[in-house]
């Protein structure tokens, strides 16, 4: 009678259906060329990200400290889900120790068509050949950009810009992924 009692003022989960990811080999290089035509996203960067960078990416720098974690980048995995909320689309970026760096949400703003040039990209990678290391991703906080890039130099400088317009529903499904991540959305 009163288990709704017990849930009162907890943050939201989603009990999403099964998760599928397709795992893909993708560097950096190809997500600088890349992310920028997915316009609009939310982006969770990992809490406390000290990501395995072996060796630095060839033609590539990072503009700003959202994006840094994303040059150790090795792999890239496209999850998607059936929540409550809806279908739900987001790449995994994980380094070569096998960690999570972040997480980008699509959202309804974003291009469809750059997702599909993004992941067209990457080399596919069996399930015998590959399996992430960690389970669970800790964000630091959720926040609706634009990937952006420039050539300075003869490298590719990619970036993040919080200057983008999101529809009240890309602002509404933001609200909600970065609610279940029990995280703040900035």
């Amino acid at each position: 009678m009163f288990g709704w009692l017990a849930t009162f003022g907890a943050p939201r989960r989603e009990h999403p259906s099964a998760v599928q990811t397709r795992w893909l080999r993708l560097g950096p290089q190809a997500l600088a060329r890349t992310l920028p035509t997915l316009g609009s996203v939310l982006h969770l960067p990992r809490l406390r990200c000290a990501p395995c960078l072996t060796h630095l990416p060839r033609g590539v720098i990072a503009g700003d400290a959202l994006v840094a974690p994303l040059l150790a980048t090795r792999l890239v995995g496209a999850g998607s889900a059936v929540t409550a909320d809806g279908p739900r689309e987001w790449l995994e970026y994980v380094d070569a120790s096998g960690i999570c760096l972040a997480r980008t949400y699509l959202l309804p703003d974003t291009d469809y068509l750059g997702w599909d040039a993004l992941l067209a990209e990457g080399e596919p990678i069996g399930a015998d050949e590959w399996t992430p290391v960690e389970q669970g991703f800790t964000a630091a906080q959720a926040r609706v950009i634009r990937f952006d890039t420039n050539i300075v130099g003869g490298l590719r400088l990619l970036r993040s810009t919080g200057a983008c317009t999101v529809s009240p529903m890309g602002r509404s499904l933001a609200g909600s992924i970065a609610q279940a991540q029990s995280v703040a959305y900035l």
